[in-house]
């Protein structure tokens, strides 16, 4: 996931950066983290100039696969 982390003096912080969410979250909610390749994370440290191309990507396609299913009470 993209982010932005810093070491304060009162403690360490960080930002998880989000995107328009790709079809298999839009069911779930309009944002999602930005998710990176591994050939990516290269450019997302030290590549200014391709900052705004990886900001604005629609990530990748999530597999959907659980052990359990969530169960909804009304």
């Amino acid at each position: 996931m993209a982010g932005c982390y810093r070491n304060y003096g009162d403690g360490e912080h960080f930002v998880i950066l989000t995107t328009t969410a790709n079809e298999s979250m839009e069911p779930i909610h309009e944002r999602m983290p930005l998710l990176l390749q591994a050939d990516q994370v290269t450019d997302w440290i030290l590549d200014t100039g391709k900052t705004e191309t990886l900001l604005r990507q629609i990530p990748f396609s999530l597999e959907q696969s659980t052990e359990y299913e969530q169960l909804r009470f009304f």
